[in-house]
């Protein structure tokens, strides 16, 4: 925490618009550079690097942003709009890490996690972070006054690599299995959201506006028929019937639709009284057989005493 603030107060100091693409560009770098390596070299660096390098810094921002907004005034170098989106990313970033911090057994099936991703680090968290290797060619394209097409060319394509295809056809649909906890399931709900508006943002430059809806909704739809198969569809069957349903019901905007609609609550319910009768039945059964048992008992023993008398 205490590197983001000397970083932050560099030069013309925190109220400076040139300190925000600083400290943005060096936390993008670090975290990116710490993830890859925990996927290129697992056990290097411990996990909690990551999620402590994250953490403090979205603290670290999200302080910066109160000041400049409320008691400095003046301001961010974003509109009004993307400045109320980075409110909520940050908040939403700081409930993640530091769930993944501190919580993370308790929402998520680590067992699950192990047999969905065999490799690579096992904190979602550090998955989740892939999303800033894309950020810091955004920062240096607007440190150089947006004008480096290169810049902005390989932004573009990481962040739909990672943040769309990577995340939204595959990782985040995997985390709804993984991670059955309803709360965590709203974040990455809304997570992908971000994901949706961010592009729309960040393509504004150069893209006119109907060919940015198109893209927005080619990627957020393209999620319910995108022919790529189950991730786990090659492993052992876990407990957990859902983990065995084809594709489809894993992509994003089909389980967004069933949870926002109240569908996965009214199945999940169905579920349980399916379960419930079936246990009654069970027990129904159970107890007939023991019934007739007892009765043949009885029978035998009856016989048994008129053959004695």
């Amino acid at each position: 925490m205490l590197f983001w603030c000397i970083l932050l107060h560099m030069k013309d100091g925190a109220r400076d618009e040139q300190s925000s693409y600083r400290l943005h560009l060096w936390h993008s770098m670090i975290s990116s550079y710490l993830v890859i390596h925990s996927f290129l070299y697992p056990g290097r660096y411990p996990e909690y690097a990551v999620i402590a390098c994250s953490l403090s810094y979205f603290l670290v921002d999200l302080n910066h942003m109160v000041f400049n907004d409320l008691i400095y005034r003046v301001g961010g170098y974003q509109k009004k709009s993307a400045r109320a989106m980075e409110y909520f990313h940050h908040i939403l970033s700081i409930g993640a890490t530091g769930t993944a911090a501190f919580n993370i057994t308790s929402v998520c099936d680590m067992g699950a996690m192990r047999a969905a991703f065999d490799t690579g680090p096992m904190n979602p968290l550090l998955r989740f972070a892939l999303a800033d290797v894309s950020t810091p060619f955004l920062m240096l394209w607007r440190r150089g006054g947006q004008q480096s097409t290169l810049w902005y060319t390989i932004f573009v394509i990481l962040f739909i690599m990672v943040r769309i295809v990577y995340h939204g056809f595959y990782f985040v649909p995997a985390m709804y299995d993984v991670c059955p906890n309803e709360r965590v399931q709203y974040g990455l709900i809304a997570y992908q959201a971000v994901q949706v508006v961010s592009l729309y943002v960040h393509v504004s430059v150069p893209v006119p506006v109907p060919s940015r809806i198109c893209l927005v909704f080619a990627s957020a739809f393209a999620s319910e028929y995108f022919p790529l198969t189950n991730p786990r569809s090659h492993l052992p069957p876990h407990p957990t019937p859902s983990h065995t349903v084809p594709h489809c019901r894993y992509f994003v905007l089909g389980k967004w639709w069933d949870m926002l609609s109240g569908k996965a609550q009214k199945d999940a319910r169905l579920k349980e009284k399916e379960k419930e009768k079936a246990a009654a039945a069970a027990a129904a059964v159970a107890a007939a057989v023991e019934a007739e048992a007892a009765a043949e008992v009885v029978e035998v023993e009856e016989e048994e005493d008129k053959k004695t008398k």
